[in-house]
């Protein structure tokens, strides 16, 4: 869950390296999806554990998170598209 928290620091470290719609795939891949996985997985084995309730509010962080990510992507974008023109 920790590979797109590597691609921002490398690119902090190697401007030339950084990818934000990688960032943004990566962050849905493992983040949520995967997230989404493993409480499904945790609900099936134990739906009346707290465990996959406690993963489930992460998971709303995550996708806030996200959220916010994609607003700001987008917004770079349009900008970049403006002056483009």
């Amino acid at each position: 869950m920790e590979y797109p928290t590597f691609l921002l620091a490398l690119g902090s470290l190697f401007p030339s390296m950084r990818g934000d719609l990688l960032f943004g795939i990566l962050f849905f891949l493992t983040r949520i999806a995967y997230n989404i996985y493993f409480i499904v997985t945790l609900y099936r084995v134990a739906p009346e554990g707290l465990i996959w309730r406690i993963c489930s509010a992460t998971l709303c962080l995550h996708l806030f998170w996200f959220y916010k990510w994609s607003i700001g992507f987008m917004k770079k974008r349009n900008l970049k598209a403006a002056k483009e023109l």
